[in-house]
């Protein structure tokens, strides 16, 4: 039976459990987020049937805004594991269906209640949208990549910003979380991605070249921003050559050494529920392999299957 989560699936990848192995962390329409527990043995690839995280962790628009949209109770849950908090042990980041960020500080066994997540420039940042952690300049602190808006409930315009927030510690030596940066193309221009369907990031040295490219979702398609000396190039995600997607609204990408053979491959949770693995050959290879089948030829052979020479 094919991993799932349910409806519209975001997704995360991470030793929950730590014992080596990389389980899901995948959060849905409904808004909850599930754990699904890698039990795969040299052999056989294999997980367990999801489970809600701590039982009950859930993220829902109606928790950050008061209003008569449709959408009010859907959660959209896209969740990034990360040790936020720096203590040692994994927290969780959750985008929904709102324009907030869900956090989920883990405390011995379970978390603490939820906390909307907060930047010197306020608490919006894009409509269920991933966030992606990252030490982005290097200084030892997990900075985020998330959109950027500035409307009271949904995203404003035809597309939303692509910006980098930047932690640090204030006076008194506390973590914060500054105002969004906007990323710049190589032309110099702001990088803006297309509403709807835009559904978060994810931030990884892609190349090995030392710096971080950013990979995002546009109307389903999964695209690299490539990164040229703290500027990038928009590039699309190509599988055996043709634009890489996995659904028709959104696409939730990972991007990890699933195989453990020295190169990151990519994860894909789309509305279908489904988790998709993408090996980096097929990533990389051009088109689909071609077999070429040489003239047939009929074969006589003897009761002892022996051919006959003609």
């Amino acid at each position: 039976m094919p991993v799932s989560s349910g409806g519209y699936n975001g997704l995360d990848a991470a030793d929950w459990d730590g014992d080596g192995d990389l389980d899901l962390i995948a959060g849905n329409e409904t808004g909850f987020v599930r754990y699904i527990e890698n039990i795969s043995s040299p052999k056989r690839t294999q997980f367990k049937t999801g489970r809600i995280l701590n039982g009950n962790m859930y993220a829902a628009r109606w928790q950050f805004i008061t209003d008569e949209d449709p959408e009010r109770p859907f959660g959209q849950a896209k969740p990034a594991v990360v040790d936020w908090d720096g203590d040692g042990d994994l927290d969780v980041l959750l985008g929904n269906n709102s324009n907030r960020m869900a956090y989920f500080e883990r405390s011995g066994q379970g978390f603490k209640p939820m906390t909307p997540l907060r930047h010197d420039g306020g608490e919006r940042f894009s409509f269920r949208a991933r966030p992606a952690p990252v030490d982005w300049n290097g200084d030892g602190l997990t900075d985020l990549i998330a959109g950027t808006s500035a409307g009271l409930d949904r995203n404003d315009g035809k597309d939303i910003g692509m910006s980098v927030y930047l932690r640090y510690r204030d006076a008194k030596g506390e973590l914060r979380l500054g105002p969004p940066r906007p990323l710049l193309s190589t032309d110099g221009v702001e990088i803006r991605t297309p509403i709807p369907y835009h559904h978060g990031y994810e931030a990884v040295d892609w190349d090995a070249d030392g710096d971080i490219d950013v990979f995002a979702c546009e109307k389903s398609h999964v695209v690299l921003y490539r990164n040229f000396n703290g500027r990038f190039r928009r590039e699309p995600v190509l599988f055996i050559g043709k634009p890489l997607s996995v659904s028709h609204h959104e696409t939730s990408t990972v991007a990890v050494d699933w195989d453990h053979d020295g190169q990151l491959d990519l994860l894909l949770g789309g509305e279908s529920g489904r988790v998709y693995y993408f090996h980096r050959t097929a990533l990389e290879r051009p088109a689909e392999p071609e077999a070429k089948v040489g003239p047939v030829e009929s074969l006589r052979t003897n009761a002892e299957g022996s051919r006959l020479k003609r």
